[in-house]
């Protein structure tokens, strides 16, 4: 596991991609679902339950994964109105 790196840089899209089998695992234990990833290298989820806990636990979890900060958003967000490629 990457020790969690602080900084302004977040993961791109090839980062995201190459490390798609652990997010996917990750997204299940929070709860999470339809995981994606858009053309920038954000991750876009769909949450079931109210509120947002899960989603910056899942973002803190991936980045402990990835050594580097990992943008989520939800599908239900304006700014997740975009092509997105599923992991």
């Amino acid at each position: 596991m990457s020790s969690l790196v602080t900084g302004d840089r977040s993961a791109t899209r090839a980062e995201v991609l190459a490390a798609r089998k652990v997010l996917r695992r990750l997204a299940g234990q929070y709860g999470l679902s339809r995981p994606s990833v858009d053309a920038t290298g954000t991750v876009v989820v769909h949450i079931d339950e109210a509120g947002y806990a899960a989603v910056r636990r899942y973002a803190t979890a991936a980045a402990r994964q990835l050594g580097v900060w990992v943008n989520v958003i939800t599908d239900d967000a304006s700014a997740a109105q975009v092509d997105t490629d599923p992991l």
